[in-house]
């Protein structure tokens, strides 16, 4: 079982009405057992709570040592965690999960997805590189397409 750790938050933006993303610096990067797009890692933000307060979520981008995590502010901890500010602290642990990109596949890929949902496909998408993907995404209305600019911006 991958070890806890801690991540600082080193950049946050607003994607959607409910949807914030945080750039985690994450000190396991690049190290044996990596982050595959896809995957998820857990998050505790610690506190006064007799339970601890561990949250499952799908790693929507990564890039130099850095992952992203897309969170729905909806709930005690997603939205504790939505409102974190860069500096601040949470512990992670992970990698977990099997779905991830395939590897080398000669036909184009279909990402499906809806509402949030998008997190794996963003990060997918971006490691997908000159690979053919269609994109088929839907939201209860254009203010909730969380990510949506950015895989717009990789579209051909």
């Amino acid at each position: 079982m991958p070890r806890p750790r801690p991540a600082e938050v080193i950049e946050t933006r607003a994607e959607s009405v409910d949807v914030t993303s945080l750039w985690l610096r994450d000190p396991a990067a690049g190290t044996r057992g990596a982050l595959l797009p896809g995957q998820h890692v857990r998050v505790h933000l610690g506190g006064a709570e007799a339970v601890p307060l561990w949250r499952s979520y799908t790693v929507s981008g990564l890039r130099d040592g850095l992952l992203r995590l897309s969170v729905k502010a909806q709930g005690r901890v997603s939205t504790r965690l939505s409102a974190l500010a860069p500096g601040e602290t949470v512990v992670i642990s992970g990698p977990y999960g099997e779905f991830t990109l395939p590897e080398e596949v000669d036909r184009p890929l279909v990402f499906i997805s809806a509402g949030i949902g998008i997190t794996p496909m963003a990060a997918m998408l971006e490691a997908a590189e000159d690979r053919a993907v269609h994109v088929l995404h839907t939201a209860r209305s254009g203010s909730r397409l969380a990510l949506w600019s950015e895989i717009r911006a990789q579209a051909p």
